[in-house]
């Protein structure tokens, strides 16, 4: 970035580290907190969309201030995701809304088992002392699609949905709370990273007939901005 005038990126860079850091005091005194078990994991999982955002966010702007900003997109992806979540957890009533987030948990805990054990085999999944944690998973699954329906019935998601005992894609979710454009747009820019994207990796190649230069840099200033320009905004309304 030039040192002789300050560019979008960089103005907004300066904002976003001074929204940090009046937010500081702020995200420390709900992410430290007594908490027992039976007070349920929800309010652990909204107090953890705030602390990652707000991390991820101070990494964003080191980024961008090492001249790495083009790489700083992918971080909107769960940030966004989180604030579709946030508002739709807050609109429902909270017992099932502490049913839900336990529910998929226990999706995402029997998934992440099962992926190493697939990848690394049983007798490493032996070895690591997960076999019996694995199984038990495994078979309270039938159990936990269970409550999944009936969650999903008692919330209105689409039939098709609730006969497959699984969770509703973030695009339905986002139309539930009115922020379908928000979901398209972000999910159609962070997607050239997270894919592969043609049209992404030509943004890297620029010159004239006869001779380009491929380089993320090329492109990294738009990217800067706009990640910090969304990553704030989001935070902000999570």
């Amino acid at each position: 970035m030039s040192t002789s005038r300050s560019t979008d990126a960089e103005d907004l860079c300066g904002a976003i580290e001074a929204l940090l850091e009046h937010l500081k005091p702020f995200v420390a005194h709900i992410t430290d907190i007594d908490w027992k078990p039976k007070d349920g994991v929800l309010s652990l999982i909204l107090r953890g969309m705030v602390r990652r955002q707000y991390d991820c966010l101070g990494a964003v702007t080191t980024l961008v201030r090492n001249g790495l900003g083009y790489a700083a997109a992918p971080m909107l992806r769960p940030a966004c995701e989180e604030f579709i979540w946030a508002t739709y957890l807050a609109q429902t009533q909270k017992a099932e809304a502490e049913e839900l987030v336990s529910v998929v948990g226990h999706g995402e805990v029997v998934a992440s088992l099962s992926a190493q054990d697939d990848y690394a085999g049983r007798k490493v999944t032996r070895e690591l002392g997960l076999e019996a944690h694995l199984l038990k998973m495994r078979r309270s699954e039938l159990f936990a699609r269970a409550r999944l329906q009936k969650l999903g019935q008692k919330l209105g998601w689409e039939k098709r949905t609730v006969q497959s005992g699984s969770l509703p894609s973030v695009g339905y979710i986002a139309k539930q709370i009115g922020q379908t454009k928000l979901y398209n747009l972000l999910y159609h820019a962070t997607s050239r990273f997270v894919h592969f994207s043609t049209s992404e990796l030509l943004r890297r190649a620029w010159g004239k007939s006869g001779k380009v230069t491929i380089c993320s840099d090329n492109f990294g200033e738009y990217w800067a901005a706009f990640t910090l320009h969304w990553g704030g905004l989001l935070l902000l309304r999570t």
